[in-house]
């Protein structure tokens, strides 16, 4: 602290400020204002008799309003708190008193104070939504009780209490006397719900929990020498019956005790300081501070400590600071995780820290952190912590991290990260610039692979010459100290791309508007607490969502809890979806309610007395219950809905954590069922949380050890299998740099480059490098062969404004993607373009159109097809569109023929699906009339427009699983049972009704046997070609031939493939050559995909073929067709699963229907007229 004429400023190390004035009537300081070193402040002007007026660098101002103390024992008290509000509101917050005569602690016996003393007690805090804190103090009657004007119960807003008793604590405080009661402290604190121990019947309600704090001092051997207490022990039994035991040390005399102890080991310095030396002995500098125990006393952890003091003769205050840590794990042999601080430098760091365990888990972890030695002057900002560098070595491994920081202001100005020990041309450099208020405006990235820095080792990181141009660089503004405009910037300083901005209310520094990099601009409304009221879209957009909260009601005749409501509504004014929560009268969120066709549908949240959240039930009543707590609060069981049988039991050793379980593997013939047994997996993690050996065994003896060699950052090295009988090892180059970049991919290939934001630049597969090129914020642009000037395979164009209704600003509207060397295509190249538009409900994705061209320029138009899809204001699709082409302009691609738009459209209820029509041009077919639902949201049956009644009955497990599935017709006398289904305690279906679906050899390792020979039939003959992208382009293999009338016993296959951008399949052809001469076959597939990419149609072509096929060495080139027919089948899909087929063929057109199992495995066909068909499962 400092005197500068009339005011007094404390210092704290950050540069913060807290400075009081002298009131010259008075003579007294009081507080005028706390500031940073940006200059950013909170004042106080007292100009204004009985009010107090605040104000901030903001220009926002609050009040506080004083009156007179109706106990007169202060001049005033606090009447109201009135603070800035959204909007330009006021939130009021008012404070009432209880004036009472409170009786002076029992140590109080100065024969000239009085016995008791009026004051003002504050009995309750109203807040600004009318809900109200309140609390009750201990008025005693007698003199002397301990608790006297102390608070014993707090009311909170939501209804439930907490209530505290008190008991005497004694310190030694004097030589030569034993000891002395001097204080008061904590004796239970409990907790209630809506009723209270003390506002209830004598006796009162059980508390739900309660917490008992205990102390003890340890008296000395020989009572009345000058042998003083040393320990002060302070036990908190927890409402488990757990307990924890607390360590201190309160030895105050400096003379020998009895000549047990050498005197040096109970120092006054020591007094106060969480641990204790009873025990010490010499060759252990470890003193204990902490142990935990079991309810029924069986230690499991234990904390020790040691501190260091600096030196100084005669001293009170010796910077007693902790120096060494050990935890000693009990229940995994004693095990010692040690932590050992070394290099004080004096001003509140230790640069070096040392961490290792015994036995050992892991190599022993060092970090040296480079502190700043430079103490501030004393007109300098008093600014600590700041450091040039950090370095963490394990084993042979080491990370380095350089940094630069503003002395003036603390703020971190520049950071290195290294590539590996030393400065290095590809370094990663960031470079960081702030607004004079203190918040970070610029952020530049400068190296990498592609950008080098200065490697000089004797030059000061913030003196470091920096490169022409920085690669990328982001910015941020403000408005009234919150976040308005984030984006990145182009080369010449100008924005380059937006990514978010706001505006900002300057009371209370709420946002008013959000808005995207696409200008999608959301307005909120708060209430006066600053809770959200309502957050709308721009016009014409649905999913405008509305907050509703009710306080809790804790008097009258019927109470009840606080709860919040979000409402969601459709453009026109539809309701969506809703959901509810609920709060117990601890403030605990004990119900979550969804607003369904069912109504309010809810699950509920049990808690037990120590506040875990112990039960979970669903609308179902399906309970999922945790059990038997740990001391650390780690559960010992998990009871899932179906009951005991499947409980998960946890157990917990050190770094050792297993799980026993019930799984499906033995199949008992006899009775034709699954037998479950137990399996137990122990994950063993050294000490720095990383995972170093997995063993599963089960109770039939079987069993398979997993071990890992990880690397600094966490990754696994290697990896050894064995289960006995094969042992397998997996090695893994150490691939992972000091900027956290790999240097080989999976498989082995190299990764050559990065840039400063880590993204991947240039990468070898083998068959040649593929260079990416990024733009300004990190977004890849293209994708080269070789170089940024090589041969281009993708391109990407980002829009940089608004469409009318199309919100595609900064997004992705245009992709190209070349695939090159595809043999038999014309010319070997296609050229696929999408096009993408953003005209759905919140700027959302509407509209995919893909055109496929050939050749070497991709002049050669092929054709066309487009894929839209229309959202709710929820995000879900309500219609989806897709014709098989827009365009056809090659009679090459015969199988491409423009037919009738296909079109799905979904309705829903409250956000649940009830019906999905489907529409071919003019016709359409209901796939789904109508689905219902159970509580819990499953569907428990459909009825399908081809007049299939579905019906599905929950299983006892929950999580959305079926226990059986029936499929009858009222008309047709075929009728399908899945039969009961088994799932094992892992949720997994073993048994559907006499099916087996379990393996003997659930985890026996299996060590493949070597590649056969490449003649063999089935196997690849020529290894398969990929492109400059490592896209699989075509492979070829051998078959046995279908028709042996031709040629060989053999046929060649061969295969091509065709991507979409992005690297999606596009269109695969499959050419069988019956007899390398004359006859052969192709099957082309397409792989069409809704807006958002998932799959909704795939169209099969089949063309048979005579004549002369061409090949150009081992690769077929062309087939020129001279007789057979061809056809073609659709398939299609609704949320990415296949529902159907239509089969186009000239002769036999026909459509097929499928129907999937409770498992979602097909189980059955049907036609259009509902005919269950040959494929159906029998009834079981």
């Amino acid at each position: 602290m400092r005197i500068a004429g009339s005011l007094a400023i404390v210092e704290f190390p950050n540069g913060f400020e807290r400075r009081f004035e002298l009131v010259s009537t008075t003579g007294q300081w009081r507080w005028s204002s706390d500031r940073d070193v940006f200059g950013n402040f909170l004042s106080a002007d007292y100009g204004t008799p009985s009010q107090w007026v605040l104000s901030d660098s903001h220009g926002r101002v609050h009040r506080i309003f004083l009156r007179s103390d109706p106990a007169g024992f202060y001049g005033q008290i606090v009447d109201r708190i009135e603070l800035a509000a959204f909007g330009g509101g006021t939130a009021t917050y008012l404070f009432s008193y209880e004036a009472a005569n409170v009786y002076r602690p029992a140590q109080d016996d100065d024969p000239l104070t009085s016995a008791q003393v009026a004051v003002p007690l504050l009995t309750s805090l109203s807040y600004p939504d009318g809900t109200t804190t309140a609390f009750t103090y201990s008025l005693p009657r007698d003199q002397g009780t301990i608790d006297a004007g102390r608070m014993i119960r707090h009311r909170l807003v939501s209804g439930g209490s907490i209530e505290y008793t008190y008991q005497n604590v004694t310190f030694p405080h004097l030589e030569g006397a034993l000891y002395a009661a001097d204080g008061v402290g904590l004796a239970t604190r409990r907790t209630f719900g809506l009723e209270s121990a003390q506002e209830g019947p004598p006796g009162g309600p059980a508390p739900l929990g309660t917490w008992t704090f205990t102390t003890q001092l340890d008296i000395p051997r020989v009572v009345g020498n000058l042998d003083q207490p040393r320990e002060l022990t302070t036990t908190i039994t927890y409402p488990d019956g757990h307990y924890r035991e607390h360590k201190f040390s309160v030895y105050v005399s400096g003379e020998a005790s009895n000549g047990l102890n050498p005197p040096s080991y109970f120092e006054p310095a020591d007094y106060g300081l969480p641990a204790t030396k009873i025990g010490k002995i010499a060759t252990n500098p470890f003193h204990t501070s902490e142990i935990v125990y079991r309810s029924n006393g069986e230690k499991l952890r234990t904390r020790y400590l040691h501190h260091e003091k600096s030196s100084c003769t005669g001293c009170w205050d010796v910077n007693a600071r902790v120096s060494r840590i050990r935890t000693k794990l009990h229940d995994d042999g004693g095990r010692t995780e040690t932590r050992e601080l070394s290099s004080f430098d004096g001003l509140g760091h230790y640069r070096n820290v040392v961490e290792f365990d015994n036995p050992a888990s892991a190599p022993m972890r060092t970090r040296f952190t480079n502190f700043s030695a430079t103490v501030p002057g004393p007109s300098q900002p008093w600014i600590l912590g700041i450091s040039s560098k950090t370095t963490t070595t394990q084993g042979s491994e080491t990370r380095t991290q350089e940094s630069c920081f503003d002395p003036s202001t603390g703020l971190l100005l520049r950071q290195r990260i290294r590539t590996g020990g030393s400065r290095a041309a590809n370094d990663l450099l960031h470079v960081f610039s702030h607004t004079n208020a203190g918040d970070l405006q610029l952020t530049r990235h400068y190296g990498g692979d592609v950008q080098a820095l200065d490697t000089d080792p004797n030059l000061d990181l913030c003196a470091l010459p920096l490169p022409a141009q920085e690669q990328f660089a982001t910015y941020q503004t403000y408005q009234q100290g919150g976040l308005s405009e984030r984006g990145w910037l182009a080369s010449d300083g100008s924005v380059f791309l937006r990514t978010y901005s706001a505006t900002i209310d300057p009371a209370t520094g709420l946002t008013i508007t959000t808005a995207g990099g696409d200008d999608f601009t959301w307005t909120h409304n708060y209430d006066v607490l600053g809770r959200k009221l309502s957050s709308t879209p721009p016009a014409g957009h649905g999913g405008r969502q509305v907050f509703s909260y009710s306080a809790a009601v804790i008097s009258g005749p019927v109470p009840s809890p606080a709860r919040n409501e979000v409402t969601t509504f459709e453009a026109d004014g539809s309701v969506l979806n809703g959901t509810r929560t609920t709060f117990d009268y601890l403030g605990r969120v004990s119900k979550v309610a969804r607003y369904t066709l069912n109504g309010w549908v809810e699950g509920v949240l049990n808690y037990d007395a120590m506040g875990r959240s112990f039960r979970q039930t669903t609308a179902t009543g399906a309970e999922t219950i945790e059990l038997d707590f740990d001391p650390l609060g780690r559960p010992g069981r998990r009871r899932p809905p179906e009951g005991a049988y499947h409980d998960r039991v946890f157990s917990y050793a050190g770094r050792k954590n297993s799980e026993t379980v019930k799984i499906g593997k033995q199949w008992n013939p006899s009775t034709q069922s699954v037998v479950e047994i137990d399996r137990t997996t122990t994950a063993t993690h050294d000490r720095n949380g990383r995972l170093i050996e997995k063993l599963i065994t089960d109770s039939d003896g079987d069993w398979l050890r997993e071990t890992y060699v990880v690397n600094l950052d966490g990754e696994i090295v290697s990896s050894t299998a064995t289960d006995g009988v094969h042992t397998a090892t997996w090695m893994q180059p150490d691939r992972t740099d000091g900027r956290g970049f790999t240097s080989e991919d999976p498989e082995g290939d190299p990764i050559v480059g990065y840039d400063a934001l880590g993204n991947l630049t240039i990468r070898d597969f083998g068959q040649g490098s593929i260079y990416h090129v990024f733009d300004r914020a990190g977004r890849l642009i293209e994708q080269r062969e070789g170089s940024a000037s090589g041969l281009l395979w993708t391109r990407n164009v980002y829009a940089t404004s608004n469409g009318s209704g199309d919100y595609r600003k900064g997004k992705l509207v245009e992709s190209l993607r070349i695939n090159r060397g595809v043999p038999h295509l014309p010319e070997g190249t296609v050229w696929v373009t999408e096009l993408y538009a953003y005209e759905g409900q919140g700027g959302s994705r509407s509209k995919v159109t893909t055109s496929l061209a050939a050749g070497a320029s991709g002049a050669m138009p092929l054709f066309s097809f487009e894929a839209t899809v229309d959202r709710n204001g929820a995000g879900q699709p309500v219609q989806n569109r897709f014709p098989d082409c827009l365009s056809a302009a090659n009679n090459a691609f015969s199988q491409c023929v423009p037919l009738a738009t296909r079109t799905l459209d979904f309705d829903y209820a409250l956000g649940s699906l009830i019906g999905v029509t489907e529409h071919w041009g003019a016709a359409s077919a209901e796939w789904i009339d109508q689905v219902s639902y159970d509580l819990d949201g499953n569907v428990i049956g459909r009825v399908l427009a081809n007049g299939w009644v579905e019906t599905n009955t929950p299983h006892a497990s929950g999580g959305g699983r079926l226990a059986r599935m029936t499929l009858s017709h009222p008309t047709f006398s075929r009728f399908y049972d899945s039969g009961l289904a088994q799932y094992d305690g892992l949720g997994k279906l073993v048994q559907l009704g006499q099916q087996r679906r379990v393996s003997e050899h659930a985890y026996a390792l299996e060590v493949s046997p070597p590649p056969a020979d490449a003649g063999t039939p089935g196997t690849i003959s020529f290894e398969p070609h990929r492109d400059a992208l490592g896209q699989r382009l075509w492979r070829e293999y051998r078959v046995p031939r279908r028709f042996q009338a031709y040629g060989s016993a053999w046929e060649m296959v061969q295969e091509i493939y065709v991507y979409a951008p992005g690297n999606r399949l596009l269109w695969t052809r499959r050419f069988n050559d019956y007899d390398a001469v004359y006859f052969g076959y192709s099957k082309d597939q397409w792989h069409l995909t809704d807006a958002e990419g998932l799959p909704v149609r795939k169209r099969h072509g089949l063309s048979l073929y005579g004549g002369s096929p061409t090949f150009s060495g081992a690769v077929l080139s062309e087939v020129q067709m001279t007789q057979g027919g061809s056809e073609a089948v659709d398939q299609m899909f609704v949320g990415g699963k296949r529902i159907g087929t239509a089969d186009n063929h000239a002769l036999q057109p026909k459509r097929r229907f499928f129907h999937y199992d409770i498992h979602g495995r097909l189980f059955a066909t049907s036609d259009e007229s509902g005919n269950i068909e040959a494929n159906l499962a029998p009834a079981q």
